[in-house]
């Protein structure tokens, strides 16, 4: 190989790490930025119900996520219940609810992420409702905890393949972290 191929072989290599490093930093640009816009949600709304769409409107445009739902937990009753919904075509199937409710309360165990990266292979009955109805395909749901207390569960579906690697996963549980954080704050000033 002479000198001249070489010298483009290595600016080559440097214009792909370039592109590469330049992807990174956008990537944690809108990351930064969607938490920045889940922390201010709570200080524009002193209500629940607008504070909840417009977490779940940032949240479904910052991740590209096609429909959203956020459960709240009563704590009175040990269980969840169906709060707030975005980009659902169909409206809420009270049996749908029901058992994904029960799926999710059953299955919430220290933060840690549900991942159903196929819903028509769930084994869950509700996953294959939800994508027979509304033509979803992945499920990622998130516990929402604050102060210790589970106060909730960020539900996150797509209609393509989505699988996280586990530098998204942790992102994702910072955006379960922050969301629960200012649904907290809004129930404490409402």
């Amino acid at each position: 190989m002479n000198s001249i191929s070489m010298m483009e072989e290595s600016v080559r290599t440097r214009e792909v790490e370039n592109y590469r490093l330049l992807s990174d930093v956008k990537r944690h640009l809108r990351q930064e930025r969607l938490l920045r816009d889940i922390d201010d949600a709570f200080k524009h709304f002193g209500n629940l119900d607008e504070t909840l769409n417009l977490l779940l409107t940032k949240i479904n445009t910052h991740l590209s996520i096609d429909a959203s739902s956020i459960y709240i937990h009563d704590s009175k009753k040990a269980c969840m219940r169906s709060y707030c919904r975005l980009g659902f075509s169909n409206p809420p199937d009270l049996d749908i609810s029901s058992t994904l409710e029960k799926y999710i309360s059953k299955h919430i165990q220290d933060n840690a992420l549900i991942q159903v990266p196929s819903l028509e292979k769930a084994r869950e009955p509700a996953f294959r409702l939800i994508q027979k109805t509304e033509n979803l395909h992945s499920f990622i749901g998130i516990p929402l905890f604050a102060r210790g207390q589970l106060i909730g569960f960020l539900n996150m579906f797509t209609r393509s393949v989505y699988s996280p690697a586990d530098e998204e996963i942790e992102f994702l549980k910072m955006v379960g972290t922050h969301t629960a954080l200012a649904i907290d704050s809004t129930l404490m000033f409402s």
